[in-house]
């Protein structure tokens, strides 16, 4: 009897029959397949994100890093991988000579950059960037590897042009590459050559972050303030040095002094050998207005929109003291500032 005509086939039960045939060969096909297609692959694990944290006008670095995995599901008894890792530029960083995040509500730019090294000399970039961030990884017959690639970023030092607040940047996509072999092999430059085989995957980054501080600094940008060598004063002294401060941009702040370490009388002194010679600081330059640590005897200033260092004058005068003994006089003076 044909098979046709079976009872099976009769009636509403042939097309469930033929729909149940159908499935088995299916599967029956997919059991035979091989898997070639994922014998020797390798891919990356999680996105690459970056968060620097709080950072100034310093600087800053941190420490991230990238998993990547890689398997051998062939009949060899050791597969050698070479691999070449990249990270292009993000949303803000393409063209631009460092890589770049943005504080979107001040449109302001914080320059960063990545590299395969914590001494921070090779940058990573985009295919085609030499040499690139390499490694090797040697994996055992049915067995999968991961590890980790570190990456370092750096936020530069001396951005005073970067407003405070919050700064990101997305869109950072990145290629691994690989090659392998039975036996230990040195791929092309880029990896894209060499060994039996390889391929390569795609990956993105969930963002690169950083808090810009609401931040000074303040330094000493001359000598001492010296009031040179000369005989006991007959008449007054007059001298001048200088303050450089650093703020974000619109930042409001005061720069103090304090009364030095010999204060007495409604006077600072510099003490010596021979005694005390006395002497005063003003924020003018007719010496009318003495520089003190309280707020109405401070100076007082805000930053531009630019950031640029702003340089305060400190004007300094020894009054007439012919009494004085000669010999060497000096005195410290504490800088305060707040913002």
């Amino acid at each position: 009897m044909p098979l046709t005509d079976h009872p099976a086939f009769r009636g509403a039960d042939r097309p469930r029959l033929a729909r149940r045939l159908s499935a088995w060969l299916v599967a029956a096909v997919l059991a035979c397949m091989p898997l070639a297609a994922l014998a020797q692959t390798c891919h990356i694990s999680g996105s690459f994100g970056l968060n620097f944290g709080s950072v100034n006008a310093n600087g800053k670095s941190a420490t991230s890093s990238i998993t990547y995995v890689c398997q051998n599901y062939t009949s060899a008894p050791v597969l050698y991988f070479d691999l070449c890792l990249y990270v292009g530029p993000g949303q803000y960083s393409n063209g631009q000579p460092t890589r770049r995040m943005i504080n979107h509500s001040r449109q302001t730019y914080l320059s960063y950059d990545l590299f395969s090294d914590s001494s921070h000399t090779s940058k990573l970039g985009p295919p085609g960037t030499l040499p690139p961030y390499r490694f090797p990884m040697t994996v055992a017959n049915g067995k999968q590897i991961s590890a980790n690639a570190p990456i370092y970023g750096l936020v530069y030092p001396g951005q005073m042009s970067a407003a405070a607040g919050s700064y990101q940047e997305q869109d950072t996509s990145g290629i691994l590459r690989w090659r392998y072999a039975n036996e230990p092999f040195t791929a092309s430059a880029d990896c894209s050559s060499g060994g039996l085989g390889g391929g390569e995957t795609s990956f993105n980054s969930s963002g690169v972050l950083a808090n810009y501080d609401n931040s000074c600094v303040a330094r000493i940008t001359a000598a001492d303030l010296d009031f040179g060598q000369t005989p006991p004063p007959g008449t007054a002294i007059a001298a001048t040095s200088t303050i450089a401060v650093s703020c974000p941009p619109q930042t409001s702040w005061r720069l103090g002094l304090n009364e030095g370490l010999n204060h007495a009388g409604g006077s600072r002194r510099m003490a010596g050998s021979g005694g005390y010679v006395r002497y005063n600081l003003y924020r003018d330059p007719g010496r009318t207005q003495q520089w003190g640590n309280a707020a109405a005897d401070s100076y007082t200033h805000t930053t531009a929109a630019n950031g640029s260092t702003v340089t305060v004058t400190v004007y300094g005068l020894v009054p007439a003291q012919p009494e004085a003994v000669p010999g060497n006089y000096s005195d410290t003076v504490t800088v305060t500032l707040t913002y």
